[in-house]
């Protein structure tokens, strides 16, 4: 091999590791921004009382997230895939370096990839389970036209969510394989190379494709949304009429995560418009099911309202009343405790006359001090004249 050849060889080698590894830090910082971005999301919507409006978020950031990590684990191992062919050119070299079996790659999920698919998934389908349930389970009701429409709006995202995804993992799948065979073939393999390739592609398909381990998830979607219909009272027509379009989407579901073929672009366009089609008349159902019940529920709430504030209005007058008879209570109890009383000018008025009565009267005492008796009178007399004759 020429110096060059072998140059850009090594070259080529190192970016495409510099490449997953870059992939692979973005994936973490965004799945690192996405958890503070959920969370302050539904926080959000908790205080503000518009949980609803924050779950179509959260579940469009989840869906992000998904596609990210299926996209990270594409370019891995495509990457991957190359890299090996760059080795088998120097196979002498490595030879006792790095096993032979790691030449063969065969596409698959990264434990730790398929650890954050996981915790997505079950992220997503708890968030959209809990509020469907509370509008479907009894402890909330759906009394307005804007809130069926937005939970139509919040299924049929989810419902093309999940399909969206899928397909993407599907079409992953289906390239990698095409991109082998098309190496193996500009490299000279034969057909019995092509055909083992052809064999690991249905093995793979067996082992990660999603397309069957994605139904339980459309019907867990799917059930919640109809218990919600049927718990708010939708007629039996409205219903059987949901269930049958539903059925509709996961036939056409089934049609477009398989994988792609030479037409696939033109039937692919078909069974998008077919299904986006099934997703907007599912979308429709709800709030046009439930139209006569709404329009009951709000006339029935009006007059529940003024109900309530004519006894709000019946309850403030009794305060009001209650109030003063207390108030009168209060000062007559009052008035009755402070009978035995005079007021202080009055009782300053009464203490000074008395003092005036008292003083043109004097008391025994008083007498003692001012007067003497004559007997105490001559007997001074005696023992005064008695000491002048000494």
């Amino acid at each position: 091999m020429p110096d060059h050849e072998q140059e850009f060889l090594l070259n080529l080698y190192n970016k495409l590791w510099e490449n997953m590894d870059s992939k692979e830090g973005r994936l973490w910082s965004y799945l690192s921004i996405y958890g503070a971005a959920v969370a302050l999301t539904f926080t959000a919507g908790h205080y503000g009382g518009i949980e609803l409006y924050t779950l179509i978020i959260a579940l469009a950031l989840t869906m992000w997230a998904v596609l990210i990590v299926l996209n990270a684990n594409w370019w891995y191992y495509r990457n991957l895939l190359i890299v090996s062919r760059i080795e088998n050119k120097f196979s002498a070299t490595l030879a006792g370096i790095i096993p032979k079996f790691y030449g063969d790659v065969k596409y698959n999920f990264d434990r730790l990839y398929r650890g954050s698919l996981l915790v997505l998934v079950i992220i997503a389908m708890l968030l959209y389970a809990k509020n469907l349930w509370e509008y479907g389970g009894g402890i909330r009701r759906i009394h307005d036209m804007w809130v069926a429409s937005w939970l139509g709006v919040i299924y049929c995202f989810l419902i093309f969510a999940i399909t969206f995804c899928v397909g993407q993992n599907e079409t992953y799948l289906s390239y990698f394989y095409r991109t082998k065979r098309a190496l193996l073939l500009e490299g000279g393999g034969d057909q019995a190379a092509v055909d083992e390739v052809a064999s690991q592609e249905r093995n793979s398909v067996k082992s990660i494709s999603w397309a069957i381990r994605a139904l339980p998830l459309l019907a867990i979607a799917m059930v919640f949304f109809d218990v919600g219909a049927w718990r708010n009272q939708m007629p039996c027509g409205w219903l059987l009429g949901l269930v049958v379009t539903q059925i509709s989407s996961i036939v056409l579901y089934w049609l477009l995560v398989k994988p792609p073929d030479g037409k696939w672009w033109q039937r692919r366009i078909v069974q998008w418009s077919l299904f986006n089609a099934s997703l907007l008349i599912t979308l429709a159902f709800l709030p046009l099911g439930l139209r006569g019940k709404l329009d009951t529920t709000k006339t029935s709430t009006e007059a529940d309202l003024q109900l309530l504030e004519d006894q709000l209005q019946n309850l403030r007058q009794s305060v009001t009343s209650l109030e003063e008879q207390g108030i009168r209570s209060q000062r007559s109890l009052l008035a009755s405790q402070l009978s035995g009383y005079m007021p202080r000018t009055e009782a300053t008025q009464q203490f000074q006359k008395l003092l005036a009565d008292q003083q043109a009267y004097l008391t025994k005492e008083d007498a003692k001090r001012l007067f003497i008796t004559k007997e105490k009178l001559q007997d001074s007399s005696k023992r005064s004249g008695a000491g002048g004759c000494k």
